[in-house]
């Protein structure tokens, strides 16, 4: 960025057009309100041949509206500011500081793979963000992906990203997304509903959590594998890969239901998605987590204190 937003000052890069920095809310002389951001350059504005603006409203828009609504949403990464700095688009964002989900896992998981309850606890997060973004903000996300949901210091897990976005109420079209968790439909079909593709994408991430391997590596109707994966199903596929046993019959019958080839067979949005048993119970355990936590706590002075 060659000179800095009025409240944030841009500290390093880290990746391309992506920056890390600090935002005010008042005054930079005030150092305990600073905070640390993301600052992304979301795109550059052009106009076309009749003069009309182009350029990254999809992001931009989600990020408006995100802004626009009254309280955010622990499970997604919440958006502070939005600015335009010469043709540029800006999105100032939550700093996440453990980084993208995928390389997380990595770092910390040696079979890339995670026990089911915590991949549980991780998916009854992002359902219940996706719910956020399908019912209060109107906005389909698109791109579920590992690498789209980021890890805070503390270990909370939060959507981002929103460059794919589309509203939520309508059809959408356009194969969009990474390949590996696009939907069935997204790929063969003119138009979709971009909440049922979501809850395909979400699918995958758990599949992707508990096996360490992706369902299939694209869900095309003319590939071999996408026909073979298909006639099997979720259950045909974990059962070959010797992975039925190490996950339960609830947790084998959400991915199931969220990975459903034909989209008016799969669990159609995240209200269906939540209320499944598997997570269900993933929310009573979270639940009662919180609850020892709190109690522990509230017994420990110093830790109250903290």
């Amino acid at each position: 960025m060659a000179s800095h937003h009025r409240r944030i000052k841009v500290s390093s890069r880290l990746a391309p057009q992506i920056y890390l920095g600090h935002i005010w809310r008042k005054n930079q002389s005030d150092q305990a309100a600073a905070r640390a951001v993301v600052v992304k350059c979301a795109g550059q504005l052009s106009r076309d041949a009749a003069g009309k603006l182009q350029g990254p409203w999809k992001e931009w828009q989600a990020a408006r509206q995100l802004r626009s609504v009254p309280q955010s949403h622990p499970n997604v990464v919440q958006v502070f500011d939005t600015f335009v700095q010469r043709s540029h688009v800006f999105v100032v964002m939550e700093h996440c500081a453990r980084g993208d989900l995928l390389t997380d896992l990595m770092a910390t998981q040696p079979q890339s793979r995670l026990g089911q309850r915590h991949a549980l606890r991780i998916v009854l997060g992002l359902a219940r963000g996706l719910q956020f973004l399908h019912s209060v903000c109107n906005i389909a996300h698109r791109d579920v992906s590992l690498e789209n949901v980021f890890v805070t210091r503390d270990g909370s897990y939060k959507l981002g990203d929103f460059g794919l976005s589309t509203r939520a109420d309508t059809k959408a079209s356009g194969c969009v997304g990474k390949t590996q968790y696009v939907a069935p439909e997204v790929v063969g079909e003119a138009s979709y509903d971009p909440m049922t593709a979501d809850v395909w994408s979400l699918g995958i991430l758990l599949f992707m959590l508990v096996t360490g391997c992706p369902l299939l590596q694209f869900a095309s109707p003319i590939s071999s594998e996408f026909l073979a994966v298909k006639a099997m199903g979720c259950r045909g596929v974990l059962k070959a890969w010797k992975m039925d046993t190490l996950l339960s019959y609830a947790t084998i019958d959400l991915l199931s239901k969220m990975l459903e080839f034909e989209p008016s067979k799969r669990l159609r949005n995240m209200t269906e998605v939540l209320n499944h048993p598997a997570l269900l119970a993933a929310s009573r355990r979270a639940d009662t987590e919180a609850q020892q936590a709190a109690r522990t706590q509230a017994g420990n002075p110093v830790a109250a204190s903290r």
